[in-house]
């Protein structure tokens, strides 16, 4: 019987992160705190497949959460969260924590104040934990060498990352006693990157000897101090007694011969989100038709960032100034592009953006995150179905039947669900191919079909796909492939 309950208790366990929240086993009321993750989103441009950006702007290696009342400051959950943990890049994920009961049944219920933290050691921050203070996170700050002018952080530490926290105040508790809700909040870099790219018209006429020599950022720019928590609504929280950086810095130009473009103004910004357009711009570097002075990643500022361009044509060194448009665009959690291109070898012009990092740059309710209350599954008695090695079924459709699957997913409301055939998807009909995600419908059910394409003569034996999942809300792209297929592979042959 002793057995029996450990499998039950397993069981139970495994079903409770199966869409990806954590639930801590207690007898006491649950309280859920979401943290939002950023994270990359593979995309595609035209001119091909872009891969993600470097895995350490994103790779967790510590995150630790602390809640609080808002009006006494009394420390309400603490996690310390091992890898297994995280929140995967891009998404959101729920941590159950108890609280008392006299927390949960209170009227009113107290608001709370909450602090989330990644990847402290990567500002050189220790010693944090559950006796921390309120006060002591909201003070908390880094400086120095961290993030600063000098050394320059021109590629993030892979064993550390970058620095990301969340804070949130007076947030209303949710639901009701024994189960409590929050609304999410966002891990942002406490840190932005500048970026500098550079090319010249390709023309056969044009023989002039074009290079760029060096970047150089004014002083007076980067903030000496920065604070690590800071509002979602908050663009920068700089420590403003503490100054800034007096001497400006130099960064490199690109090394070698630079690049030749025919069409370089294809690679201006044109109302992109910062990630497709760093795509973009990651799929031209591939391509050699840019060239790439590299990245530089600084602490946060409220100053319209100014500098200079030097270059040289056949011998003859220039010079050209650039700014931001406006003070702030140097906020945490922003991506930076200076584009410079040579039109006729020597008219030099420039191209210059802030944006948010990546798609997660505004927080959502909880409603919103992903939640699949039942995986896809397939009907067996429409296929022939296979397993062909563990967690892998090839399901053979039979002649004039159509094979049926269904799943159901409740969030983000108002979302759309995408499905997408993988392989040799003009061979087939799957519908839906868009569906909108509402909970009020059948309970979020979702019956998918599968079957040959109507409008293909011939032959098609053999011929199969896979599906992939993703849900949109608005430009967020969120990866639903972990969530819908929970690690199995269903394959469609006929």
């Amino acid at each position: 019987m002793k057995a029996l309950k450990v499998i039950l208790l397993l069981a139970a366990a495994a079903a409770s992160v199966a869409c990806g929240t954590k639930v801590l086993p207690s007898d006491e009321p649950q309280m859920g705190i979401v943290v939002e993750m950023p994270g990359p989103v593979v995309s595609k441009a035209d001119i091909g497949e872009i891969p993600p950006a470097s895995e350490a702007e994103y790779k967790l290696h510590s995150l630790k959460i602390w809640a609080f009342t808002s009006e006494d400051k009394k420390l309400v959950a603490y996690l310390d969260l091992d890898e297994s943990e995280f929140p995967a890049p891009g998404r959101t994920r729920n941590y159950s924590v108890p609280v008392t009961r006299a927390f949960a049944t209170a009227s009113p219920r107290p608001s709370v104040d909450v602090f989330a933290l990644a990847n402290e050691a990567s500002v050189g921050i220790s010693g944090l934990g559950r006796e921390t203070t309120w006060t002591e996170l909201h003070e908390a700050s880094f400086g120095g060498s961290w993030f600063g002018t000098d050394p320059l952080v021109r590629i993030p530490d892979s064993s550390l990352g970058l620095p990301m926290s969340a804070m949130g105040l007076n947030m209303e508790v949710k639901g009701d006693e024994p189960v409590l809700t929050l609304d999410p909040v966002q891990l942002r870099r406490m840190v932005s990157k500048m970026r500098f790219i550079f090319c010249r018209m390709e023309n056969a006429n044009d023989h002039d000897v074009v290079s760029v020599n060096s970047i150089t950022i004014n002083g007076n720019m980067i903030p000496v101090t920065e604070h690590v928590f800071a509002l979602p609504n908050t663009k920068y929280d700089i420590v403003r007694n503490d100054g800034y950086v007096f001497e400006p810095f130099t960064i490199p130009g690109p090394t070698g011969t630079l690049a030749r473009n025919s069409t370089p103004e294809k690679l201006t910004w044109a109302g992109q989100n910062a990630l497709n357009y760093d795509n973009l711009i990651n799929s031209a570097v591939e391509a050699g038709i840019v060239s790439d002075a590299g990245s530089v990643y600084l602490r946060e500022s409220d100053k319209d960032i100014r500098g200079r361009i030097s270059y040289t044509i056949n011998g003859k060194e220039l010079e050209r100034n650039f700014y931001m448009t406006a003070p702030g665009d140097f906020g945490r959690n922003h991506s930076w592009i200076v584009y410079g291109y040579f039109l006729s070898g020597r008219n030099i012009q420039l191209s210059v953006n802030a944006l948010p990092w990546d798609y997660n740059s505004h927080s959502v309710s909880f409603k919103d995150g992903l939640q699949c209350t039942s995986q896809f599954t397939v009907d067996d008695t429409t296929v022939e179905q296979v397993e062909s090695s563990k967690d892998h079924f090839d399901n053979y459709l039979r002649n004039g039947v159509t094979a049926k699957g269904f799943l159901s997913i409740t969030t983000p409301e108002g979302g759309q669900l995408y499905i997408e055939p993988v392989g040799e998807a003009w061979a087939f009909e799957v519908k839906p191919d868009v569906w909108d995600i509402n909970p009020a419908y059948q309970a979020g059910r979702v019956d998918v079909t599968i079957r040959r394409n109507p409008n293909i003569e011939g032959d098609l034996t053999g011929k199969s796909i896979t599906l992939s999942f993703k849900v949109m809300v608005g430009e967020r792209v969120i990866d639903a492939n972990s969530d819908v297929l929970n690690g199995k592979e269903y394959r469609f042959i006929l």
